[in-house]
């Protein structure tokens, strides 16, 4: 993925987060405690429908795992990787992130997943929110890019949702062109985000 040059100055990157809280999820870092949540709905078969097999096995989930809590505890901090915990059970449901790390000042990339049993409600509409209203206001982002298997239409639905236009369509690895499936990069700017209307039914809180 291409990215112009940008010349910036990097606006300070704070470490550990205080929750993201919205309406029915809440955003916040991962904790080793997390793992079996997290190996759990990675274990669904629906979950790695566009993956490449062999993926959401118990090693990689606690490889991922060990990642993102060793991401938080990083200064300054470049990739923010964080649970989304449903609210009214405190269950960890998926996970969402903007990492920022060997991109231009002013990008990041943006990642989310959830958890089957919970497709199809809304949640990761509002995590997604939650997490770009982050980066493009307390991060000072200026374009926010992703990447999703072209044939996933309920990603691509999301993405569009959300403002993110597609820039193009792409060969992926070998596993994927042996399914004749195709990459879709995606982009958001600032100021597409900015003239989004959302219904308000979250609140947002920064960090500490």
């Amino acid at each position: 993925m291409r990215f112009p040059h940008l010349f910036a100055i990097r606006p300070e990157q704070p470490s550990r987060v205080s929750p993201l809280q919205g309406h029915r999820v809440l955003l916040r870092d991962f904790v080793e405690a997390d793992l079996d949540a997290f190996f759990r709905y990675r274990a669904d078969p629906r979950y790695s429908e566009f993956y490449e097999p062999g993926t959401a096995g118990f090693d990689e989930s606690r490889r991922l795992v060990e990642r993102f809590v060793l991401w938080s505890r990083e200064h300054p901090r470049h990739n923010f990787q964080l649970a989304i915990v449903e609210r009214t059970t405190a269950r960890l449901i998926g996970c969402c992130g903007l990492r920022t790390r060997g991109l231009p000042l002013g990008y990041a990339e943006f990642g989310i997943e959830l958890a089957p049993e919970r497709w199809g409600r809304g949640l990761a509409s509002e995590a997604s929110r939650l997490l770009l209203e982050l980066g493009f206001g307390r991060l000072a982002l200026e374009e926010i890019r992703c990447v999703s298997v072209t044939q996933n239409a309920r990603l691509a639905a999301l993405a569009r949702a959300l403002g993110f236009s597609p820039l193009r369509a792409r060969t992926g690895e070998a596993w994927m062109r042996a399914r004749h499936w195709t990459l879709t990069d995606w982009a958001l700017t600032k100021r597409a985000w900015s003239s989004r209307v959302f219904e308000c039914d979250y609140a947002v809180e920064w960090w500490t």
